[in-house]
């Protein structure tokens, strides 16, 4: 075999194992930047927007949670309850209109049934968690406020922990068009 041909194969080989390499990593930034930048726009200006939403909601929630557990003197169970009621419904119509870009009606088993299990599994572990803080505030502080900020802390760290979770659910499975892409042409 001489030079060239050894180059050759050398290259050949180096090109294979490059294209294979490439094919099975994840996509980075910069490559969806040049391959597909709409695509990426779009996902990043959802990001965006379903940030801003979780914060309406969340501050939706912990105002309803301090108002029900410091002032009306709730425990902290219900108090919890409540505000996951609270910032759920403003977080439902938001995300579907203005990160999704959905208008119409809901659908119940696409979009509403999930949307709401996924809130009831959040209510779920903040309850617990607001529970425990509940339990462990009055044991250990005398301080009604101090209390509130361990039970509205415990809430915040449960919904926060499904928030990824919940950006993919949505993303990917719930607002979805009847085509089965996600609804990509969000309206400003």
């Amino acid at each position: 075999m001489n030079t060239t041909s050894a180059r050759r194969v050398v290259t050949e080989l180096w090109v294979s194992l490059k294209r294979d390499t490439v094919a099975h990593r994840p996509p980075t930034i910069a490559t969806m930047l040049v391959e597909r930048p709409e695509r990426f726009t779009d996902r990043f200006r959802k990001l965006i927007r379903y940030s801003a939403v979780s914060l309406i909601s969340v501050a939706t929630s912990q105002l309803a949670l301090v108002a029900l557990f410091y002032f009306a003197n709730w425990s902290a169970r219900p108090a919890n309850i409540g505000a996951c009621v609270a910032g759920g419904i403003p977080s439902y119509f938001l995300n579907r209109r203005w990160v999704w870009g959905k208008s119409g009606r809901s659908h119940m088993l696409r979009e509403v049934t999930p949307f709401w299990v996924l809130t009831l599994a959040g209510l779920a572990l903040s309850t617990w968690l607001a529970g425990f803080a509940g339990s462990f505030g009055e044991d250990h502080f005398d301080s009604r406020l101090v209390q509130t900020a361990l039970v509205s802390g415990a809430g915040f760290m449960a919904f926060g922990s499904l928030w990824i979770l919940k950006f993919i659910a949505f993303n990917r499975f719930m607002f979805r068009t009847d085509s089965g892409t996600t609804g990509d042409s969000v309206k400003e």
